[in-house]
């Protein structure tokens, strides 16, 4: 029993030791512009019926790390009397393989979405990982009051 029970510790602590969270900073903030995002057929997918999208971007520094992820929600939030879409996002990947993104829909629990990713590591390559977003509209009747959006890195 006690060799089990350290097992089931070793795999829980295994778990949460490959998986990173993500801070999402708001696009403005990461210099994820419309002028940077690359809207070619690959590089952008959408999700909750078209509701939120996930466009991949070009911030070209640093040169080791160009690549960025954008969050865009379509759904306008109103915002200190202006209505404005909300946009968040991860930069620093060498890499978005929106192609092979993955997604899973749960009504309780929302929206997750994997997205394939590159990573630059302190010895100056590339290491591939999966991003995890776990996207949650909080609904309070008819209208939608934002989304809750948490990021992790396996």
């Amino acid at each position: 029993m006690k060799s089990f029970l350290t097992a089931v510790a070793f795999c829980l602590v295994a778990q949460f030791a490959f998986s990173a969270p993500v801070t999402l900073e708001p696009c403005a903030a990461i210099g994820a512009t419309l002028e940077n995002m690359l809207l070619g057929a690959h590089q952008q997918r959408s999700f909750y019926k078209g509701s939120v999208g996930l466009v991949a971007f070009d911030a070209q520094e640093p040169a080791a790390a160009p690549y960025g992820l954008a969050i865009i929600f379509n759904e306008p939030v109103e915002k200190e009397g202006y209505a404005s879409r909300l946009c968040l996002g991860v930069n620093f990947l060498s890499g978005v393989d929106l192609k092979g993104t993955t997604s899973q829909y749960n009504p309780a629990s929302g929206l997750t979405v994997s997205v394939p990713v590159k990573r630059p590591n302190d010895e100056g390559t590339s290491v591939s990982k999966t991003l995890v977003l776990k996207i949650k509209t909080i609904n309070a009747g008819t209208s939608s009051e934002g989304q809750v959006v948490e990021a992790h890195l396996n």
